[in-house]
């Protein structure tokens, strides 16, 4: 899996839009088209970003949008993925777009397992049947009917700030499944680096909260460290 930041706006004019937002909330008589605030410190404009995001008042930093280009991700990790809603999402169709050869991952534990050399046939037969289909003028939108669920895609997602937040809540959690894990640690890497006033924050949902709230569904990993997920 490959995942690049296609766009975001530079480290300051992140905190520049974020800061413009939390002033507009808090400070009589300002109006957002006060910018710039080169004047203003950055260390005091990320302070009280900080401090807002403390806060919980996270509608703030949905002015700030993220835009990633995302490789070899499979059809059944997309499907998790789009259960996000507050993002846009451009996926390669599989109308349009045929396949010639295997692409698929193996999963580590088939992987490692006594079944990787019949999974591995299994797939390369389906690969042959459906070149099969095509040439015979069977539509793709028909013939990738029979492709697995695991089978890559490639798309170009877009998120606000405070539903990046929440997806690195929800996917970074080693409860998550293991590819989309994968694809939310890499999409928080690339964010901390870009603005890492509002994403140091981010990971698991149990290093904000302080406990886990899944219930029995718990991994139990007491005392809860950083490391743990990594």
């Amino acid at each position: 899996m490959e995942v690049k930041l296609l766009y975001a706006p530079s480290r300051g004019d992140c905190i520049d839009t974020i800061y413009a937002a939390c002033r507009q909330c808090y400070y009589s008589g300002f109006v957002g088209d006060q910018f710039p605030f080169d004047n203003i410190p950055m260390e005091k404009k990320a302070k009280l970003i900080s401090h807002v995001i403390k806060s919980g008042h996270h509608s703030t930093i949905e002015h700030v949008v993220f835009t990633f280009g995302i490789k070899n991700l499979s059809r059944a990790a997309a499907q998790q993925l789009t259960r996000h809603r507050l993002a846009n999402y451009s996926m390669q169709s599989q109308r349009y777009c045929t396949v010639s050869s295997m692409d698929i991952r193996i999963p580590s534990s088939i992987e490692n397992s006594k079944f990787k050399i019949e999974y591995e046939k299994l797939v390369n037969d389906i690969v042959l049947f459906y070149n099969k289909l095509i040439d015979n003028k069977i539509e793709p939108e028909d013939a990738r009917s029979i492709l697995p669920i695991g089978w890559n895609s490639n798309l170009v997602m877009t998120m606000n700030c405070r539903e990046l937040l929440h997806f690195f809540n929800q996917r970074c959690c080693i409860q998550a499944q293991w590819e989309i894990r994968e694809l939310a640690n890499k999409m928080l890497a690339l964010c901390k680096d870009r603005l890492p006033e509002v994403f140091s924050a981010g990971g698991p949902k149990c290093l904000s909260l302080g406990y886990c709230d899944e219930g029995d569904r718990s991994c139990h990993l007491k005392p809860l460290k950083e490391e743990v997920f990594k």
